[in-house]
């Protein structure tokens, strides 16, 4: 586990804390377009803020990938990150309930342990060189849980709708 940051939550100082997150949001009309085209690795956001654009493995796990280099500075410790986000579900059962698609298939049946028991085969097929299924790829859960936990703003941008 990744020791940045221990903060003790319930379930609803996550959803009080999570909902105010929510409501901010980045200016994307104000995105400077002619500098943010897809080829070049700068991309900046409508308050100034330049970010440097880094490629990330295409392993199947490039969201988990990136909240490890963001937080270690390599992306090698993508595990730890996968392990503190079913930690979190395990505290905050309705983000992985609402905010996964393994947690919402089957009416609700599958739990947090069965996320983390998919999630070591996940692990496992990466470890090997093969694919992964789509419910294995970080989505806006786990950023919420990462967000939570170690107390952080996470921003996602995509240059690919222009």
């Amino acid at each position: 586990m990744l020791k940045f940051y221990q903060h003790t939550m319930d379930s609803s100082s996550f959803t009080n804390q999570f909902r105010q997150s929510e409501k901010r949001t980045l200016c994307e009309s104000n995105v400077d377009r002619k500098r943010a085209k897809p080829t070049q690795n700068v991309i900046r956001d409508c308050f100034g803020n330049e970010y440097r654009r880094l490629p990330m493995r295409g392993n199947g796990f490039c969201g988990f990938n990136s909240l490890s280099y963001s937080l270690t500075g390599n992306q090698e410790s993508y595990e730890d990150i996968i392990s503190d986000c079913a930690n979190v579900f395990v505290n905050v059962p309705d983000l992985f309930r609402m905010r996964t698609n393994f947690g919402s298939r089957l009416n609700s049946s599958l739990t947090v342990n069965d996320y983390v028991n998919f999630m070591r085969s996940s692990v496992d097929r990466v470890r090997r060189g093969l694919s992964v299924d789509s419910d294995a790829w970080c989505e806006d859960a786990h950023f919420a849980a990462i967000a939570v936990l170690y107390d952080i703003a996470i921003f996602n941008y995509s240059t690919t709708a222009e």
